[in-house]
């Protein structure tokens, strides 16, 4: 299906004159440094951990029309949590993709690199069709944190290090109806050769933006979904809804539907407030706190959170053109657990900018006592 989508696409180009404009290339990207300190308790051990992050992006233009893109993102990985953890480069170098296109570059007992090509697509704009076909992010989301619609490449709120979110190998069919709506259609297949496949509808009514979307997740579920973003007493609400059915036994109980709901409100003076809710049937209505459960979670649309219902809350303020500043908080009703994470962002020159974070882990509970973990990150990045 890819093969004859491309070849449709180089048609098309073919039609059209190549004497107007040449060829516009671009280069960019960034390199980062983050530094990762880790700890059950002050008084335990701590874990000191370090990340060199590069991205490059290479862009290709011509006659504004057809667009070739081509990311590659190298990660350095090197202190005591490799040390201590044997199989870490294993897990780290997993590419779900239809093409396998992470690399192990070099490994050792303190260290591993990792080269991956998570863009590579074409794209080309034909009056009111837009054609995409290869590795792509297809985006589909209308709520901030937890995403049912996104049934092609879900992505971790805790993962901030990765601004650009994972892509699939996919095609993408577009066609703009008006000014506020359009139909598309797109299908992936992934490394185990299942076939997610839909279509989406969206329309504007009222002056809230609606979608409604239908087909196949992974070749084991039919999925429906709904989503929606409008104002809403001067604030912007959100929503998305999706609904999964087994494809074999359809109609008995391994049916599900997952609903996240969100509120963002701007204060005056910079002050920024979202806030957001999930239902998740598949999350445990109740259990322990265990870090490894946040960060080894298989975080896909059926399954967005460890517990079954989990509340979001963050602001975020301008102090001034320069620095920037953020305070989220989860929590999550099944484990009685919550989540807080302080953050600062300042720019210390037109290029380069210096982020700290914090994330915060904690258990409330009168039978369990107060299990917590804390991460401490300090990053600094250079773009160009």
């Amino acid at each position: 299906m890819i093969k004859k989508m491309l070849v449709g696409i180089l048609i098309l180009v073919s039609t059209q004159s190549i004497a107007q404009k040449s060829w516009q290339w671009s280069l960019r990207g960034y390199v980062r440094s983050m530094q990762t300190i880790s700890f059950a308790h002050p008084d335990s051990m701590w874990m000191n951990d370090n990340l060199i992050h590069n991205r490059l992006q290479l862009k290709a233009t011509w006659h504004d029309s057809l667009n070739f893109e081509a990311d590659i993102r190298n990660r350095l990985f090197y202190g005591e949590t490799v040390s201590n953890m044997p199989g870490y480069a294993l897990s780290a170098d997993v590419d779900t993709g239809l093409v396998d296109a992470s690399f192990l570059v070099a490994s050792g007992r303190s260290y591993f690199l990792i080269s991956q090509l998570d863009r590579a697509f074409i794209d080309y704009r034909f009056r009111k069709w837009n054609f995409t076909v290869g590795r792509q992010r297809i985006n589909w989301a209308q709520t901030f944190v937890w995403n049912p619609n996104d049934i092609f490449n879900t992505y971790s709120f805790f993962d901030f290090d990765y601004d650009e979110k994972p892509g699939s190998d996919a095609i993408r069919i577009q066609h703009y109806t008006s000014n506020t709506s359009r139909v598309e259609f797109a299908a992936k297949t992934d490394s185990a050769h299942r076939l997610t496949a839909a279509a989406l509808w969206m329309f504007n009514r009222k002056g809230f933006d609606i979608q409604l979307l239908g087909g196949i997740y992974k070749s084991n579920d039919v999925v429906a979904g709904l989503g929606f973003s409008g104002n809403l007493f001067a604030g912007t609400l959100r929503g998305e809804m999706s609904w999964f059915a087994p494809t074999k036994n359809f109609g008995d109980t391994g049916n599900i539907a997952i609903v996240s709901v969100g509120y963002d409100y701007m204060f005056g003076k910079g002050i920024f407030l979202q806030t957001e809710v999930l239902y998740n049937p598949q999350g445990v209505a109740s259990g322990r706190f265990n870090i490894n459960d946040f960060y080894n979670l298989h975080i896909s649309p059926k399954n967005m959170s460890v517990s079954r219902w989990s509340a979001f809350g963050m602001m975020s303020a301008s102090i001034n053109p320069l620095i920037k500043t953020n305070l989220s908080a989860m929590y999550y009703t099944g484990i009685h657990s919550m989540f807080v994470g302080p953050g600062i962002t300042m720019s210390v020159s037109q290029n380069t900018d210096l982020m700290l974070m914090a994330y915060h882990f904690r258990e409330f509970s009168p039978a369990n006592g107060s299990n917590r973990y804390t991460m401490l990150f300090g990053r600094l990045g250079w773009s160009f």
